[in-house]
């Protein structure tokens, strides 16, 4: 098991270090970051207001939020509250691309400040969209046997570490990963394995790899403006998140960013 906790992509993550201060050395997972990214925003949300940042290449917007324990039915965002909300004109942005570190940290900043004097609130830390980066979709599986007679949370952590993605070119890194299908004993359809009786566990993967570059030169910008990094998100998939029903993602769309 690598220093950050692969599980934690699907289950309860253990605090880590700044997704910026990841490496990623020999013999690190090629899920690692994308794992600490979901451990740091997992804390990120219990400890107090959150500054969520669509970084673009013509506007900067952020909407400053406080997440709630108490949640009403089934619905994840019904414990969300919107505090304030910010935006000002991009500058040092490319494609979506971090160009001048000064100039993209004064943008972030007046974004932030404005979002943080309508709620009355300061963040500390925040989640940015990353629109550049030459996102990158490949694919990764595995098929493991189960501890014992039911899926386990340590099972489906097991089978997630076990998958690898093929290669990455160099100065890539694996920003995000998804499930796209769970068997059990070959049996497919499965929304979540958790509980079921069996012998064999299965997970194929939708893997999403980025310039690494981009993400730290992100990341640095955002720290430059006195935010610690509690994750960074595709902006095409925050968008897809964003727009579509549960619904839709479940027969499948495309969302054109």
């Amino acid at each position: 098991m690598s220093q950050h906790p692969i599980g934690a992509l699907f289950h309860k993550a253990q605090p880590v270090r700044a997704p910026a201060d990841d490496a990623g050395g020999a013999g690190a997972h090629p899920f690692s970051l994308a794992a600490a990214m979901r451990s740091r925003l997992a804390a990120a949300v219990k400890s107090g207001p959150l500054a969520v940042i669509d970084v673009g290449t013509t506007k900067i917007a952020c909407a400053l939020i406080e997440v709630s324990s108490r949640r009403s039915g089934a619905d994840p965002l019904s414990g969300v509250k919107l505090r304030g909300v910010g935006h000002n004109r991009a500058r040092g942005l490319d494609m979506g691309a971090v160009t001048d570190l000064a100039a993209a940290e004064t943008a972030i900043r007046a974004a932030v400040n404005q979002a943080e004097r309508e709620a009355g609130l300061r963040a500390y830390q925040a989640m940015a969209t990353l629109s550049g980066g030459f996102p990158r979709s490949q694919a990764a599986g595995a098929e493991i046997a189960l501890s014992g007679a039911v899926v386990a949370q340590k099972d489906i952590a097991a089978v997630v570490e076990a998958c690898r993605p093929p290669p990455l070119e160099e100065g890539r890194r694996v920003l995000d990963v998804a499930p796209v299908r769970w068997t059990v004993d070959g049996e497919s359809g499965i929304r979540s394995p958790l509980g079921l009786s069996g012998k064999r566990l299965g997970v194929d993967l939708h893997v999403l790899s980025v310039s690494e570059s981009a993400v730290r030169n992100l990341a640095h910008c955002l720290a430059r403006a006195d935010l610690e990094v509690a994750g960074v998100l595709s902006a095409p998939y925050a968008c897809g998140l964003g727009v579509l029903t549960e619904e839709e993602r479940e027969d499948g769309a495309a969302v054109v960013d």
